[in-house]
């Protein structure tokens, strides 16, 4: 198996057993160290031991442990699988447990320490993620709390700390907070944070995170809470306030409050005994929260009240609300029990409760948690799901190892950019995806071309003992690189023509080969290829030409990526071969050897396609590609020699007073640019009627038309000039429109141009394509289809005398394009 195979297995076999294992006995660090050199021995050397093995592995731990989408290997990292596995754990205990669930929690995570067990609380932070990774703590649930207060809760405001800063500035312009003791009760007016700054701070969490819950405020544990001071620093509130925050304490443990009146509270101070310093604390406290959470100024209920969220724009929203027995309850118009069933016991029976109260004819898709059933703080109701995944958590304790990783990948990459910029964009476009998808690449070529890709090939030569070229030729050539050895070497010079040559008699021009190599894919088709299996479709019926869709264009991507591939394959196997004395190392061989792969990958490549297709079809096609490619099959047939004169067909489409109708004109032209002169040899327009025809399938019919015309006549090479460029644009890139209705007919018209040998393209303004327009107009008055040929056009009445006017100067015009692009001249066009 390959790294990349034994990486797979990691993931799929080792490591969900490890997580089952851990789940019942947490981890020591040195467990985990242990087994972790066990994965990565087992990945690069195929060794599942503890043992140090001689070698090393070809890439690092943050690339090997990038997404396979980043180019990496996703090697499994134990600690992170840990972490994520205790985070998800705590997580899910803390929004869905009932009751009994809840009590075990309460009594595991605290370890048997206390005669009773205290309620375990999340509270998770509003505040910036830390930098540095986590650690593993003494068991699964203390590291799971600490995680999902960290990375639980919601991403916070960009220019959150500004935001606290600038309200604590307007207390220095507009007088502090109004703070009056009357015995344990604190009267706070916070009159001096209303303002436009006030209502900018709300609206923008709002729509940010979604409407804020007040009810979940008392339930803040204070000792895990970070909070912004005025000078736009983090705080802990146990290290501030710590006479009143002990370890595990609550809000509603230290106060609770009530609105009085519009911007005033009244907070309540709990505890045996208050004194001076008490009282500054939780004023300080009071303020703090005040500056980050502002939403406690807006009046709130502490009644119990349920929010959901539904989807039916109709529904009237309905109270619920939940007492401390966790009996279900009518909030209006009086507060009534709904009925004598059981408490609710869960997150869960709560959504089945509601779902029956709103009724079947509404979908309720969510319900936020409830402060007497969850343990997990969620101060946020919008479109936020407070289950957190797995994915998401490894996501965000696992990002800076991903930052590290990503830049060495992106250093590795640079490489390939400062020797060949051609190679370094084609390999850009080379991902795991793409390699995947290469029909006939067996896994070893796919992990050595991800090596071309990184740079994680080793250039050193154990022959000469440097980082030399073994190759005859290249001696002088001290210290070398993978430019050298898979572009410039005389070996890959001399096997990359064994690759070209077939592909340009075939009618491949690039003027660089390097990116279409190293991406393994071709920024365009080989025109000759093209035609040959134009030609046959062309010969079949309509509904199975439509039927093959980009199949062709397929074959062709198939064959040229799995050419690409073994060529890079065969230069770096004529290269190793020469560190033993034993193998065969001459030109004649391993060029033979490149031919027989090429010919069994081109077999394979062209084999790949629909069993939807019949196989006559789809041999005959193969057998086209193959014989011009050099894998067997028909042979490509040479070009005829000597000159002959080219054809143009002038194409426009207009539609009528509804989108139901639309109409094309077309004009075929015989040219001999050389001479300047045109002769018409066909004339016609066709209307188009139907509920979803367009404008672009009406010019891609009569283009249809126009070119069966010109196959069955051998009007070929057939230029085409038209003034739509949606529909010109599709034919030129080779891209469907994207209804699936369309499809067919587009896909006729292009293999038909294939067949046609289309040259050139020239997508024209109208006012130079009038001919073909004012066919299409009169189409769309005549209400029929009409065609002329060479004969009949000329003995045609003085009626069309306009549109023969019109043909000449398109012409005209065409030629002058024409001419500028072959950089030849041209007479003005005569009859």
């Amino acid at each position: 198996m390959t790294a990349d195979q034994r990486s797979m297995v990691v993931a799929a076999v080792v490591i969900p057993k490890l997580l089952y294992i851990g789940r019942h006995q947490w981890p020591t660090t040195t467990l985990i160290a242990s087994f972790q050199r066990m994965i990565h021995n087992f990945v690069w050397h195929a060794r599942f031991s503890v043992d140090a093995v001689g070698g090393r592995a070809w890439l690092n731990k943050q690339v090997a442990g990038l997404p396979r989408k980043d180019d990496g290997l996703a090697v499994p990292d134990l600690k992170l699988e840990l972490l994520a596995h205790a985070a998800v754990t705590v997580n899910a205990w803390g929004l869905e447990a009932d009751q009994t669930m809840q009590i075990v929690g309460d009594v595991v995570a605290g370890a048997g320490t206390a005669a009773m067990a205290q309620p375990l609380y999340i509270t998770p932070r509003h505040t910036p993620r830390p930098t540095q990774t986590p650690r593993l703590t003494k068991s699964l649930w203390a590291t799971g709390l600490t995680l999902c207060n960290v990375y639980g809760g919601v991403a916070a405001v960009t220019g959150k700390a500004d935001m606290v800063v600038a309200l604590g500035c307007l207390l220095l312009f507009r007088g502090p907070l109004g703070l009056q003791w009357r015995g344990r009760r604190l009267l706070i007016d916070a009159s001096a944070l209303r303002g436009s700054l006030w209502d900018t701070y709300t609206s923008t969490e709002y729509v940010q995170h979604g409407a804020f819950c007040t009810e979940w405020m008392p339930y803040l544990v204070l000792s895990d809470l970070r909070l912004y001071s005025e000078t736009g620093k983090i705080i802990n509130p146990r290290t501030r306030f710590w006479s009143i925050c002990s370890v595990g304490a609550q809000l509603k443990d230290v106060l609770h409050w009530k609105w009085t009146h519009t911007n005033r509270l009244m907070a309540t101070a709990l505890g045996l005994r208050l004194t001076k310093t008490m009282q500054r604390r939780i004023g300080s406290l009071m303020q703090l929260l005040l500056l980050n959470f502002p939403q406690m100024m807006t009046p709130g209920s502490h009644n119990g009240d349920i929010r959901y969220c539904t989807r039916d724009e109709d529904h009237t929203p309905i109270r619920r609300g939940l007492n401390s027995a966790r009996q279900l309850v009518t909030l209006s118009p009086e507060l009534t029990p709904v009925s004598a069933e059981p408490p609710v016991s869960s997150h869960r029976s709560l959504m089945k409760v509601m779902q029956r109260e709103v009724g079947p004819g509404t979908r309720i898709t969510r319900v936020h948690p409830h402060p007497r059933l969850a343990r997990m703080v969620c101060l946020w109701i919008g479109t936020r799901v407070w289950r957190t995944p797995r994915k998401a958590y490894k996501a965000q304790i696992g990002a800076k190892a991903r930052i590290k990783g990503l830049a060495d990948s992106a250093m590795r990459q640079n490489k390939w950019a400062a020797s060949n910029a051609g190679a370094a964009a084609g390999l850009k476009e080379l991902s795991w995806h793409r390699l995947r998808r290469i029909v006939g690449l067996n896994p070893w070529g796919e992990q050595l071309l991800l090596r071309i890709k990184l740079h994680a090939i080793s250039t050193y030569n154990p022959v000469t003992a440097g980082m030399g070229c073994p190759h005859q030729g290249c001696e002088r050539i001290r210290r070398v690189d993978l430019q050298h050895v898979f572009w410039d070497c005389v070996a890959a010079r001399t096997l990359r023509e064994v690759l070209l040559g077939r592909w340009t008699a075939a009618g491949l021009k690039l003027k660089s080969f390097e990116e279409a190599i190293f991406a393994l894919a071709l920024p365009t088709l080989p025109t000759t290829l093209t035609r040959l299996t134009g030609q046959y479709v062309a010969t079949l019926p309509d509904a199975q030409a439509a039927a093959l869709g980009g199949l062709v264009d397929q074959m062709l991507m198939n064959c040229w990526s799995i050419g690409a591939a073994l060529y890079l394959l065969s230069v770096w196997r004529w290269r190793v071969a020469h560190f033993d004395a034993l193998n065969d190392v001459t030109t004649a061989y391993h060029t033979a050897g490149l031919r027989q792969r090429l010919y069994h990958g081109y077999t394979d490549a062209i084999r790949d396609y629909p069993t939807d297709i019949p196989p006559h079809i789809g041999a005959r096609l193969s057998s086209v590609i193959c014989g011009a490619l050099g894998g067997g099959g028909d042979a490509c047939p040479a070009s005829p020699a000597g000159a002959s004169p080219i054809y143009l067909i002038l194409i426009a489409g207009t539609r009528g007073g509804t989108t139901r109708k639309c109409s094309s004109g077309t004009v075929i032209l015989r040219l001999r640019p050389g001479f300047g002169t045109y002769r018409v040899v066909r004339v016609g327009y066709a209307r188009y009627v139907g509920t979803t025809v367009t404008l672009s399938q009406s010019v891609h019919l009569g283009l249809l038309r126009g070119l069966r015309r010109c196959i069955s006549n051998h009007w070929v090479p057939a230029h085409v000039l038209g003034d739509h460029p949606v529909a010109l644009r599709q034919l030129i890139t080779r891209t469907p429109p994207r209804a699936p209705h369309l499809h067919g007919d587009y896909w006729k018209t292009r293999r038909l141009a294939d067949a046609a040998d289309v040259p050139s393209w020239l997508i024209q303004d109208r006012e130079y394509n009038r001919a073909a327009q004012a066919l299409a107009r009169v189409a769309q008055t005549a209400g029929h289809d009409m065609e002329w040929q060479e004969h009949e056009w000329q003995q045609a009445g003085t009626r069309w005398d306009g549109v023969k006017g019109h043909i000449g100067r398109d012409v005209k015009r065409w030629l002058r394009e024409f001419a500028e692009s072959t950089e030849s001249a041209v007479e003005e066009a005569t009859v």
